[in-house]
């Protein structure tokens, strides 16, 4: 065989070899197409990372999300064990049932200093519509009424429905320092908040899911 068909023959086969190969890389570059398209591998123009937003949300439309909203929707969707000094409990707590919880004919006093024991005390200086009494007794059922809750009452003689209107936990020692002195008291003493003045206010001991006596759980209730 002359140096001819050597060189013709390798040829031939070096031409069969580079085609399969050529076919090969052809056919992987098919299919790494296909998946990149099925799995959307493709990076959008940013330095931007595409994290906890949907794909379809356009940059310009995530950079006007407002982070306080967040915080809000986090604050009034969760409440927490820690109670927080004046915490007035957001509307997501609000109630509509109705309670079996019902007050008797309290004792009046004009003494805060005078211990409930096991009823209900109603402190008369300053009209008779503050209410108090110990969280391990007689006013226990309130540390679950929640705004929009209703509960009954017998004061003069007369019972009537009262309804939750707000709910406070206050710190004794920062908040409550003093005694007729410190205005926030008296605020409580009058059934005053600041939505304005209502028909009892309502304190116990604890910050309303357990019975520290280092908070107040005041409520303020209208008669309906």
């Amino acid at each position: 065989m002359s140096m001819r068909d050597i060189f013709s023959n390798v040829f031939k086969k070096v031409s069969n070899f580079s085609g399969a190969l050529c076919s090969l890389l052809f056919l992987a570059l098919a299919g790494l197409t296909f998946l990149n398209h099925q799995l959307n591998f493709d990076i959008p123009a940013s330095n931007k990372v595409r994290d906890a937003f949907e794909y379809g949300t356009a940059f310009s439309e995530v950079e006007k999300l407002d982070i306080r909203e967040i915080k809000n929707e986090i604050a009034t969707s969760y409440v927490s064990s820690v109670p927080v000094s004046g915490y007035h409990y957001a509307a997501t707590t609000t109630n509509t049932s109705t309670s079996s919880f019902h007050i008797g004919e309290p004792t009046p006093v004009y003494d805060t200093d005078v211990d409930a024991g096991g009823g209900v005390m109603r402190y008369m200086t300053y009209g008779g519509r503050f209410l108090y009494a110990h969280s391990t007794r007689a006013f226990n059922p309130i540390k679950y009424l929640y705004i929009g809750d209703t509960f009954t009452a017998t004061i003069d003689g007369a019972t009537s429905t009262y309804r939750i209107a707000s709910r406070y936990v206050y710190n004794k020692a920062n908040e409550l320092d003093g005694k007729a002195n410190n205005q926030r008291r008296i605020n409580i003493y009058t059934a005053r908040d600041e939505s304005g003045r209502h028909a009892l206010s309502l304190m116990t001991c604890g910050n309303g899911s357990n019975n520290d006596g280092n908070f107040r759980l005041v409520l303020y209730a209208d008669k309906i």
